[in-house]
C-alpha cells in the first residue's frame, strides 16, 4: 500500500502540472462549446457540463500556476516558462461566457485581486525560469503569451463591470417614443436626426431582418432599464404591427442582453476589444513559430516528447480559439449593427457579401423561445417526502436543491405570444388609469371570464 502510494506521488510530480495544464484547455474548449449549447436548448446534463466546467476552469489553472512557482526552479522544466502564461490567458475566459448567473457580474472586484495575484505568478515563473538567463527563441513566446495573458484576464473583468453597470449606455434613446423620433417616417426618406451622415445609412435600405435588428439595438436602453426594476409602459409606434414581427424584435433584444450579461460582447466591439483581439492573434502565432523553431534544441537539452506534445497541443489551441474569437466578432451581428450606426455603409455592405455567415449569425440571434417554470405545488406536496430533498436538508443546501430540482423549461406556445401582444394593442388609447391598461389589470381578465364583478361600497361617517 505505502508503495503504491510513494508511486503515485512520484507519478503526480513528474506529470500532474502538465495534466493540469491540459485540464485547463480541454476546460475551456468545454465552455467554448457548452456556453452556445445551453444558450438555445435547456438541459440538467448541459447546465452541470457548463456550471461544472466555469468553476474548474480558474479553480486548475490558478492552482497549476501555484504548483509552477516552485517547479520552475528546476532547470529541466523549461516549458512551465510558456505554461504559466498560457494559464493566464485561460484565465481570461472565452467571449461567449465570462459569467454563469448574473450574480457571478458583481463579483468582478475578486476577478480584479485574482488578476493581481496571477499576474504576479505568471511573473514569478518566468523570472525564475533558465528561458530569461539565455538567449532563446523561447523568451520572447513567452513574453507574448504573458501579454496576450494580461490583455484576455483584464478583458474579462472589465466585462465584469460593464455587466454588473446596469443601464448606462451611450444609445440614445431611452423608450420606445423617443427611438420613433429618430427613426425615418417611411422606407424611402429618412428624418434630419437620423440621416445617412449620422447613422451610414436608412435602416430599411437592408433586408427587414436587419432592419429589425438595427433597431433592436437602437433601443436596447429599453430592456436595459427594464433589469433595473419597473419602468414606464412603453407604447410600440411602429411598421411592426404583426406578432411576429414584435415577438421577432423583442427576441432579438433578449439576446442582445444575455451577450451583455453573460458573455464579453460590451467590450468586444469597442476599438480597443479589436486591439486585444488583433494583439492576440499575432502573439499566439508568433509565439507558436518561435517554439517550433526551438523544439530541436529542447529535445536535444532532455525535455521529453510528451512535454514538447503538450505544449503543441496548448500552443496550437491558444492559436485554434483566437482564430474562432475574431470569427465570432467580425461576423457578429454586433458588428452590423456597430457599422450601420458610425457611419461606415461600406464595410457593413462587406458582411452582405458573405450571405452563408450572416444567415448564421443571424440565427443565433433569436430568442430560444422557452422561459422557465417552477412546480410549487410539487414541491410543497413532494418535497417531505423525497430522498434527495431531505439529503439536502440535511446539508443545508435544502433551497438550492429545490429550485433545481423542481424547475425546467418549457416552449411558450405561439397563442400565448399572440395574446400578450394582443393585450398590448388593446391597451392603445387607454387611460393609463383604466382597469384595462395592460399595466393596471392584474387578474382583470380572469375576473371577467369568470363573470366575477367587485363592486366598492362606500358608508359616511355616522351620525
Amino acid at each position: 500500500m505505502v508503495g503504491r502510494l510513494e508511486a503515485l506521488v512520484a507519478f503526480w510530480k513528474e506529470w500532474g502540472i502538465q495534466w493540469m495544464v491540459l485540464l485547463s484547455f480541454a476546460l475551456q474548449v468545454t465552455l467554448l462549446v457548452m456556453a452556445d449549447v445551453r444558450r438555445h436548448k435547456e438541459s440538467r446534463l448541459v447546465t452541470a457540463i457548463l456550471w461544472s466546467a466555469y468553476v474548474l476552469a480558474d479553480t486548475t489553472a490558478v492552482y497549476a500556476l501555484g504548483h509552477m512557482s516552485v517547479a520552475s526552479r528546476s532547470p529541466e522544466q523549461e516549458l512551465t516558462a510558456l505554461w504559466a502564461p498560457v494559464l493566464l490567458v485561460h484565465l481570461g475566459g472565452q467571449d461567449n461566457i465570462t459569467a454563469y448567473a448574473m450574480e457571478d457580474n458583481q463579483l468582478w472586484l475578486r476577478h480584479l485581486q485574482v488578476l493581481a495575484v496571477q499576474v504576479r505568478a505568471a511573473a514569478y515563473v518566468l523570472y525564475e525560469s533558465p528561458i530569461l538567463r539565455h538567449r532563446t527563441l523561447l523568451r520572447p513566446a513567452a513574453i507574448l503569451m504573458f501579454v496576450v495573458g494580461i490583455l484576455k484576464y483584464g478583458e474579462r473583468v472589465w466585462a465584469l463591470i460593464c455587466a454588473s453597470s446596469g443601464a448606462s449606455s451611450s444609445l440614445s434613446a431611452r423608450s420606445y417614443q423617443d427611438f420613433q423620433k429618430k427613426k425615418k417616417p417611411n422606407a424611402s426618406t429618412c428624418s434630419s436626426e437620423a440621416s445617412p451622415s449620422r447613422w451610414g445609412c436608412c435602416p430599411h435600405t437592408y433586408s427587414t431582418t436587419e432592419s429589425m435588428l438595427f433597431e433592436a439595438y437602437m433601443m436596447l436602453d429599453i430592456p436595459k432599464q427594464m433589469f433595473e426594476g419597473p419602468t414606464r409602459y412603453v407604447q410600440i409606434h411602429d411598421d411592426y404591427s404583426d406578432h411576429n414581427s414584435i415577438s421577432q424584435l423583442v427576441g432579438m433584444q433578449l439576446s442582445m442582453m444575455y451577450d451583455l450579461l453573460y458573455t464579453k460582447a460590451a467590450v468586444v466591439h469597442p476599438w480597443h476589444g479589436w486591439c486585444v483581439r488583433v494583439v492576440s492573434q499575432f502573439s499566439t502565432v508568433a509565439a507558436l513559430l518561435l517554439f517550433h523553431a526551438s523544439t530541436a534544441n529542447l529535445l536535444r537539452g532532455g525535455c521529453s516528447r510528451a512535454g514538447v506534445t503538450s505544449t503543441y497541443v496548448l500552443l496550437g489551441g491558444a492559436v485554434v480559439l483566437e482564430i474562432i474569437s475574431m470569427a465570432r466578432a467580425v461576423f457578429s451581428t454586433w458588428t452590423c449593427v456597430l457599422l450601420q450606426q458610425r457611419g461606415w455603409p461600406r464595410l457593413a455592405r462587406v458582411l452582405h457579401f458573405l450571405p452563408w455567415f450572416i444567415r448564421t449569425a443571424m440565427h443565433v440571434r433569436y430568442w430560444s423561445g422557452s422561459m422557465g417554470q417552477h412546480d410549487l405545488v410539487r414541491l410543497c406536496t413532494s418535497s417531505r417526502r423525497n430522498l434527495s430533498s431531505r439529503i439536502a436538508r440535511w446539508v443545508g443546501r435544502e433551497d438550492l436543491w429545490d429550485s433545481r430540482f423542481y424547475s425546467w423549461s418549457i416552449s411558450v406556445p405561439q397563442n400565448i405570444i399572440d395574446r400578450v401582444v394582443d393585450l398590448h394593442f388593446e391597451s392603445e388609447g387607454v387611460g393609463r388609469e383604466s382597469p384595462d391598461h395592460i399595466t393596471n389589470s392584474r387578474g382583470q381578465k380572469a375576473l371577467k371570464r369568470g363573470e366575477v364583478t367587485c363592486t366598492t361600497t362606500s358608508t359616511g361617517p355616522s351620525k
